[in-house]
């Protein structure tokens, strides 16, 4: 690699560099004798005419900075540290030809002549649930969004350069700012935008990094950034979104410390929201996912006076949005509802009537196999629970389109079964079974049982037809997230109406407890417990059995307890390695299994009795 280096070819140069900051990720200590050349090495070809040998060399600095280097080789660089981020400052500037930078004219152009693009297939990310996960959620997974992923396409020179100073900024902290700081302050008085805008980007970037540095300095930077909110250019609005969102917990955090501090997180908050009513694409979801951010981080005393501006917001822009912005307008309506939760302002009953009819008006309106109802479902599921009773005249409509959405999606998986390895249709509007949406539909009439609780009892009995073996199928189906869904599902509906379920598998062998039963036991197996959506599969299915136990009985449940402990045991044993969610719902399950059948357990107790008193 060394010889290589030297080459003239750029083809050469870009894989020879994309090979180092390999090494350096896997072995880095094979470097470190040569670092000095190679942080020169990197430090030129980061500066390189060919974009693609820059970037290549580019990521080099993030990997020297995560690699755990001894604090020897990291001195090395402090040397060329005010080279190397001006070097990353200047890489951070839009290019004229940036694909960025063309299409933000070119919406800016046709806004100004009445007309609104649509959003392509190819922009919009697949969309996955949040994950339906019952009993103790403490350990629930979230998902992690990169913060340099502006956009849906590839990653770029800009992108890592941005990434590489906040990697330094982690490195070095505070000592990182009397080098980035007399360049920002140059830039933000430039005329030129981009130049602007690259002030803020790297104003974002360092916010973790150097954040003691800055904290005595944040009301003079949201003072800087609010008015380009409202810049003449798009992409000077979108950035300084999402500057001021990178500086939401340090906001939050002097709201509730002085008058002031409060008054700035008014401001900002106000600014933002302001935002997502832009006409501009870009600038709408950099907006909507900072209030999204700010929702994350504000607790309840700082997000309920603003329910009326960010419920205002969130409505009108659900009547403007493309489908893309759509699904981050769905996270900030789930966000500010989880937030929100059990207080008096949420679930007062014209916050419901206020967010929900356009919601539900859209769901009305998208076919029952249409991919586009997942995010929205998804976003329901969450947002019913939190609004609580106030979301109960609606949760009538949500089944029968619940209940509607799963047989067809039935129906499409029986058509797939009959014709396997049959190549997809080449009608583009040929529907598919989609699980995602099957998931969606299952966790959202959880929600409605939830919130309706016994009242659950009448819908089943009016618009329920079919629906044990729906769970069933659900439960019993090869997709994780599917059954984890299906399970989710089980367990409320036990909770809320236990007869309805119980009594639609009388007519099976070994009754209801044989049927569910088996499906639980089936679930379990350890040879499927090798992903995440497969152990919260069976983390919920403990949760449905321990749910269930009482309504079955004895008499139902005494010929398959054995069998559902021999199951869930093994689950309890401190070397599993599973999260405490499931250990604790697998040990609530064993405890109410044994509550209702003593005897038949008793004998066995002597085989997981340590490990159950240690899950709880």
């Amino acid at each position: 690699l060394f010889q290589l280096a030297m080459d003239a070819d750029a083809g050469v140069k870009r894989r020879v560099c994309r090979s180092l900051v390999q090494v350096l990720q896997l072995y880095p200590d094979r470097l470190e004798p040569h670092m000095g050349n190679l942080i020169e090495y990197m430090l030129a070809n980061t500066q390189s005419e060919d974009e693609e040998v820059a970037l290549e060399s580019c990521e080099f600095w993030t990997a020297f900075c995560v690699s755990h280097l001894d604090d020897s080789y990291i001195d090395m660089l402090r040397g060329p540290l005010p080279q190397l981020v001006g070097v990353l400052m200047s890489n951070m500037v839009y290019g004229d030809a940036d694909d960025d930078v063309v299409e933000a004219a070119e919406e800016e152009e046709a806004i100004a002549r009445g007309v609104t693009l649509q959003d392509k297939d190819s922009e919009i990310r697949p969309s996955f649930g949040r994950a339906s996960q019952s009993g103790d959620q403490s350990d629930r997974e979230e998902g992690d969004e990169g913060d340099y992923d502006e956009s849906y396409r590839s990653w770029n020179l800009r992108k890592s350069s941005a990434q590489g100073i906040d990697s330094l900024s982690e490195t070095y902290g505070d000592s990182l700012l009397p080098i980035l700081l007399p360049i920002v302050e140059a830039r933000v008085r430039e005329t030129d935008w981009k130049l602007r805008e690259s002030a803020l980007l790297a104003l974002g970037a360092v916010s973790g990094g150097c954040i003691q540095g800055l904290r005595p300095y944040i009301g003079q930077m949201v003072g800087l950034m609010l008015p380009m909110t409202a810049d003449v250019q798009p992409l000077v609005r979108s950035i300084s979104c999402w500057s001021l969102s990178r500086y939401s917990y340090e906001l939050a955090s002097g709201a509730k410390q002085s008058a002031e501090g409060a008054q700035l997180y008014d401001r900002a908050v106000q600014a933002v929201a302001e935002r997502t009513l832009d006409k501009n694409r870009k600038v709408q979801a950099a907006a909507m996912s900072a209030v999204a951010v700010f929702e994350d981080e504000s607790g309840p005393e700082l997000l309920a006076p603003k329910l009326s501006l960010l419920a205002g917001v969130l409505v009108q822009a659900s009547a403007v949005y493309g489908r893309k912005n759509l699904r981050l307008l769905y996270d900030a309506l789930a966000t500010l509802g989880e937030r929100l939760a059990g207080t008096p302002q949420l679930q007062q009953a014209e916050t419901a009537q206020k967010l929900l009819p356009p919601l539900l008006q859209r769901l009305h309106g998208l076919p029952e196999h249409d991919a586009e109802a997942q995010p929205l479902m998804v976003c329901l599921a969450s947002l019913v629970v939190s609004l609580g009773p106030g979301s109960g005249e609606f949760c009538g409509f949500l089944f029968e389109r619940c209940l509607q959405v799963l047989h067809v999606q039935v129906t499409l998986q029986r058509s797939e079964a009959q014709a396997p390895g049959a190549p997809p249709s080449p009608r583009p509007e040929q529907p598919e079974h989609n699980p995602e949406l099957v998931s969606a539909a299952l966790d959202l009439l959880a929600g409605v049982g939830e919130v309706l609780g016994p009242q659950t009892d009448a819908l089943v009995a009016a618009h329920g037809k079919g629906m044990n073996e729906l769970v069933a199928a659900a439960c019993g189906d090869d997709h994780d997230g599917v059954r984890r869904s299906g399970f989710a599902l089980l367990g409320e509906l036990c909770r809320a109406c236990p007869g309805r379920v119980l009594s639609g598998a009388e007519g099976a062998p070994g009754g209801a407890a044989g049927v569910w039963g088996a499906l639980v036991v089936q679930c379990l197996r350890p040879q499927r417990l090798v992903t995440g959506s497969a152990v919260s599969a069976a983390s919920n299915a403990c949760w449905a059995m321990g749910e269930m136990a009482a309504p079955l009985g004895r008499a139902q449940l005494e010929p398959v307890v054995a069998s559902l402990v021999d199951a869930i045991a093994p689950l309890l044993s401190r070397t599993s390695g599973f999260k405490r969610s499931m250990l604790e719902n697998a040990a609530i399950a064993v405890g109410r299994l044994a509550l209702v059948c003593p005897e038949p357990l008793a004998p066995h107790l002597g085989h997981f009795i340590w490990n159950w008193c240690a899950a709880l």
